[in-house]
């Protein structure tokens, strides 16, 4: 069996989301919403022992002179920073926190801001992950896991804290380690690219700005009743995912104005666990998503319709290995970390069809022994060519959507119409 340590190079998925940060920030954050200010000893003596617990808390990312990337220990000590903010614009210093970049050799890949209101009456907790130490799964757990020493309620059964987890491709099933099998990956790779190509190329948006530079991203909350939604969704034989899909997608074609059926384009990070060998969980830190995408032709067939569509399209590309074909297909080792290699993996990115993408982490556990934390959600940072990064959670049956986006790329104006069209589609008849 392989020894696993801190030591080792960037696996291809890790690689492919530093690539992504160094051409367009992509930091995500999970955030906790209190009622009522934490205890700030307490706070600190929580982030100190989640770091002694989690090894990525205690890496650093650096490259080789060969241009391999690689995870390396560091002793750099977890930082906390404290804000006051006014009720009516706490979520600036988050949206601030999406692409402000972790440079090479930084350390820790993670940072905490707590958000005190003037006022007293409320406070957020919010930590900022490099996305190659993890993902919304892992990131969220932690998150809980410093909230319950922060109450001082117990830790919850962790039977992989402090535990090294394997690099992702690592945990690859035999049958889905397609480096392996060139035949069966072809053959795929193809049957993907057609299905793909099934409408046409998407349709270009010609209110989203692709060409500016300056970043600014921001996001606008919704709110759901969730046991409501997953009722109607049961209803019409969807799922939840599928539905926030449609809606994202229905909001984006009406966005258009009045126009004939297009081609848009849909993507999902899907968490891979289930589909890893040696039961990784996750409440040890570590980046185990993919990304799945699919074409549609929008304002030809019935919201529910388009719906299960999505739905389906998921099950089906992530039992056949669609999730595991990706960052095989892309090769992120054949740019190395240099102005060059970035601006080359940029040009291919941005070279990607104009798309919207939803990530849903399902339900969070809520914090038993307190009711003071009101919500726990989490938000991502849109690339350059998404007009919506979605970030989805639901914390006793509230269900949260964090819709993100570029105000330097698509007007708030046009973001706010988007969210309304989001709104009206999934409350339709819920109350």
């Amino acid at each position: 069996m392989t020894q696993l340590t801190l030591s080792r190079p960037l696996d291809a998925g890790e690689r492919f989301f530093w690539l992504l940060d160094r051409v367009s920030g992509m930091n995500f954050v999970v955030f906790a919403e209190i009622s009522g200010t934490l205890d700030e000893m307490r706070l600190r003596d929580g982030l100190r022992k989640a770091q002694e617990m989690h090894p990525l808390l205690r890496a650093k990312i650096c490259a080789n002179p060969h241009g391999e990337l690689r995870f390396e220990p560091d002793g750099e000590t977890l930082d906390l920073e404290i804000i006051a903010v006014a009720e009516n614009n706490w979520q600036a210093p988050i949206e601030k926190e999406l692409c402000y970049r972790f440079e090479l050799t930084e350390a820790p890949l993670m940072r905490c801001l707590y958000l005190r209101f003037t006022d007293g009456s409320r406070s957020v907790l919010a930590l900022t992950f490099h996305h190659t130490i993890a993902d919304g799964r892992s990131g969220t757990a932690l998150l809980r896991e410093i909230l319950h020493e922060v109450f001082d309620i117990g830790r919850e059964k962790q039977a992989d804290r402090g535990r090294i987890h394997p690099a992702m491709h690592d945990a690859f099933p035999e049958k889905h380690q397609w480096h392996r099998q060139p035949e069966a990956f072809m053959a795929l790779a193809e049957t993907r690219k057609q299905e793909l190509k099934r409408h046409g190329r998407p349709a270009a948006l010609p209110w989203l700005n692709q060409q500016q530079t300056r970043r600014e991203p921001r996001f606008i909350r919704i709110e759901l009743d969730a046991p409501a939604l997953v009722a109607r969704c049961k209803q019409h034989g969807a799922t939840v995912h599928g539905a926030l899909g449609a809606a994202q997608l229905t909001a984006q074609f009406k966005a258009m104005g009045e126009c004939a059926p297009q081609t848009l384009s849909f993507g999902s990070p899907a968490d891979m666990r289930p589909y890893l060998d040696g039961g990784i969980s996750a409440t040890g830190l570590g980046l185990y998503v993919s990304l799945l995408f699919a074409t549609y032709r929008v304002g030809e067939i019935p919201f529910w319709e388009l719906a299960r569509a999505i739905g389906s399209d998921i099950k089906k590309q992530l039992t056949r290995g669609d999730g595991h074909l990706l960052f095989t297909q892309i090769q992120p080792e054949m740019f190395p970390p240099t102005e060059e290699g970035i601006a080359a993996f940029a040009k291919l990115m941005l070279a990607s069809p104009q798309s919207t993408m939803i990530s849903n982490i399902g339900v969070v556990e809520p914090i038993q022994g307190t009711s003071a934390v009101e919500a726990i959600s989490f938000v991502l940072c849109p690339m350059p060519y998404q007009v919506l990064f979605t970030a989805v959670s639901t914390y006793r049956d509230r269900l949260i959507v964090n819709l993100a986006y570029d105000a330097a790329k698509l007007s708030p104006a046009h973001a706010s119409s988007l969210a309304a069209w989001i709104r009206q589609a999934l409350q339709e008849d819920l109350s």
